[in-house]
């Protein structure tokens, strides 16, 4: 039989005629908690029942009314691995079906809204994550009480959303909302990790509204200095007029070997300003950003002196840090943002 083959099996037909005393036959158990992780294993030797019970006889077997299957945990399964390939239809399908099946799942909606994201569909995303909140904290044993005294298992999925929330929320331009849950998921936090990620785009929020002295205490709190979180913190001196600063952190990229245009354009712009201001007095107004628009611009007005006005275009930060996905459930694709942070410096004579 094709089944034999595809279960790389030998069957024996009649009687087995070796004791059990000799040691030779062993009778392997297999604990009810692992039969889960096991039948993952064997799914990556393309071992399931799909591929098994072809034949109908097989098939109607495995699949016989009596057999108490777990459709919601399937139906899971089955959203993740059309998430991971791309297909978030499907995948989106799947969750549907896993929904109705186990509708207090807060794990689903997390996931479904994840591929309602990558799709684009941000409005009905953050309906899946506020089922996915809902649910997890009225699952708490203690659903009031401070994140830092629940057990380990409950505080990393409520950090994701309200992280991957707040993503969607500033891709719809609701700043306000994205900053409430980015400080959210900060109160979600364990000390020991490290959330440089939550600061950064924390950090990019605050950007957006223009509220770059606060942006900057953000930027300072990201562990990790990578070479370009000190690109972004360079542009957020400058946004502020320390123009001296500013030219430090390029200068120390490019001494670090990260010599690109847009690091040598933003340098040699911010020398520019440095060279006309001089030693003369000078201040610095931003002004408020237009909603749909993606440029800061920065008014350096001069005390005394006369020359003309120059436009400076200035390369800015890249946009938030992709969606957290999760233990076991994909998610992480996407939402990088946009190069949101022109900056375009006008100078000004101080009568203009």
């Amino acid at each position: 039989m094709s089944r034999i083959l595809l279960q790389r099996s030998v069957f024996i037909i009649g009687r087995l005629l070796i004791p059990d005393n000799e040691g030779i036959v062993r009778k392997i158990r297999i604990a009810k908690d692992d039969k889960q992780l096991l039948l993952k294993d064997l799914e990556l030797l393309d071992i399931t029942q799909s591929s098994l019970f072809q034949d109908v006889y097989g098939f109607s077997q495995a699949q016989n009314s009596t057999m108490q299957l777990e459709d919601s945990k399937e139906y899971f399964r089955q959203g993740n691995q059309f998430n991971q390939r791309g297909n978030y239809a499907k995948a989106i399908e799947s969750y549907n079906k896993s929904i109705i099946s186990d509708p207090n799942n807060s794990e689903t909606y997390f996931s479904r809204g994840n591929a309602k994201a990558v799709s684009g569909d941000h409005e009905k995303a953050i309906k899946d994550y506020d089922e996915a909140i809902s649910i997890a904290l009225r699952n708490q044993p203690y659903p009031n009480s401070d994140p830092s005294t629940l057990v380990l298992t409950s505080y990393p999925l409520l950090l994701m959303v309200y992280f991957n929330r707040d993503n969607s929320k500033s891709e719809l331009t609701n700043y306000e909302g994205a900053l409430k849950d980015y400080t959210e998921a900060i109160r979600w936090r364990r000390k020991y990790h490290d959330h440089s990620n939550l600061h950064y785009n924390r950090a990019n929020t605050y950007m957006r509204l223009c509220n770059v002295k606060k942006a900057l205490a953000e930027y300072d709190k990201i562990r990790l200095k990578s070479a370009h979180s000190l690109f972004i913190k360079g542009n957020a001196l400058m946004v502020l007029g320390r123009f001296d600063e500013a030219l430090q952190h390029y200068e120390e990229l490019e001494l670090k070997g990260m010599k690109s245009d847009i690091v040598g354009s933003n340098r040699v712009h911010v020398k520019n300003i440095k060279d006309k201001i001089g030693s003369r007095d000078f201040d610095i107004y931003i002004e408020q950003r237009k909603n749909g628009t993606n440029t800061i611009n920065v008014l350096v007005r001069i005390a005394e002196g006369r020359f003309n006005s120059q436009n400076l275009l200035f390369y800015g930060n890249a946009g938030n840090v992709g969606n957290f996905g999760g233990a076991g459930f994909p998610g992480g694709k996407g939402l990088q943002g946009d190069s949101f942070m022109r900056v375009r410096v006008v100078e000004q004579n101080g009568d203009g």
